[in-house]
């Protein structure tokens, strides 16, 4: 049996087994976010990178020069994403494993940092967000009012995104393989215990770059996706924000905050870098 799940993906059960179809398929772009194009040949180039040092499902392309389809092995598991709610043990648990295996990557990968070599040039996307925030309307009508988050005053935003974007003009001292989508929507808790990873490079292959972005992208994909907030705010002369976690998510943070840190102690030590220094949310 066959069931359509998106235009570029399919399911297919036969029996006691399924199997994903994806194929070629080019995404509506918004005026913030450019259209993206997926192409089966990449994503297949990019498992065979990353399954010698990762746990990922087996994949085979099909109809390579007229029309690739890529076919991805289904796994009995849930992604990480769906049980941070229901089960936080297999959550944390398989998020570790991932990591684990990452970091073991890393180490055999890891060189000099040569921006020429890498899958995506991740400083200067960054940069161009930030200019594109700086255009928002809202965000313009707001730029120097004092920003007061839980009572401690921080820079104004036209200071913090000035600051950020001095950040980004600094190169990171080492350069790492990376799967390229690290978030726990794409890592599989499997039943006997360990994990899967799927949808890797989420544009292009595959390659080098700078290992705190992957740090980054899954503790920020968290804070922001995955977790519940309480939040007040008031703009009467001044951005006061009082911004706290709701009490399951509390319960939630308490339990990924050892990986965390780790992952935070581990980057020091890989790529000492000033791309991450400053953790809004530290306080909890």
């Amino acid at each position: 049996m066959r069931e359509n799940l998106r235009d570029s993906l399919c399911r297919d059960t036969r029996g006691e087994y399924t199997f994903y179809i994806k194929r070629p398929a080019v995404t509506q772009g918004t005026n913030v976010v450019a259209a993206i194009s997926y192409d089966p040949e990449k994503e297949y180039a990019s498992y065979k990178i990353l399954q010698p040092y990762l746990k990922m499902p087996r994949v085979r392309l099909l109809n390579h020069r007229e029309d690739p389809r890529l076919v991805i092995e289904g796994i009995d598991g849930e992604p990480v994403a769906g049980l941070i709610e229901k089960d936080i043990n297999r959550a944390v648990l398989a998020s570790e494993a991932f990591w684990d295996d990452t970091l073991k990557m890393w180490k055999e990968t890891v060189q000099p940092a040569d921006e020429t070599k890498y899958s995506r040039q991740m400083r200067q996307e960054k940069s161009k967000s930030l200019d594109k925030l700086m255009e928002n309307d809202f965000v313009k009508a707001h730029l120097d009012l004092p920003v007061v988050v839980n009572e401690i005053e921080y820079p104004t935003l036209r200071k913090t995104i000035a600051l950020a974007k001095e950040a980004l003009e600094e190169v990171e001292s080492t350069m790492v393989i990376k799967h390229g989508d690290e978030q726990v929507d794409n890592v599989l808790a499997t039943r006997d215990g360990d994990y899967r990873v799927i949808d890797p490079a989420w544009r292009g292959v595959v390659g080098y770059g700078p290992p705190s972005f992957p740090v980054n992208l899954f503790i920020g994909t968290n804070y922001n996706f995955y977790y519940h907030w309480q939040e007040e705010h008031t703009m009467n002369g001044a951005a006061n924000i009082k911004l706290d976690l709701q009490p399951r998510s509390r319960a939630t943070h308490g339990e990924f905050h050892p990986l965390y840190k780790r992952l935070l102690d581990e980057l020091a030590i890989i790529s000492p870098s000033n791309q991450f220094k400053e953790n809004l949310f530290e306080n909890f």
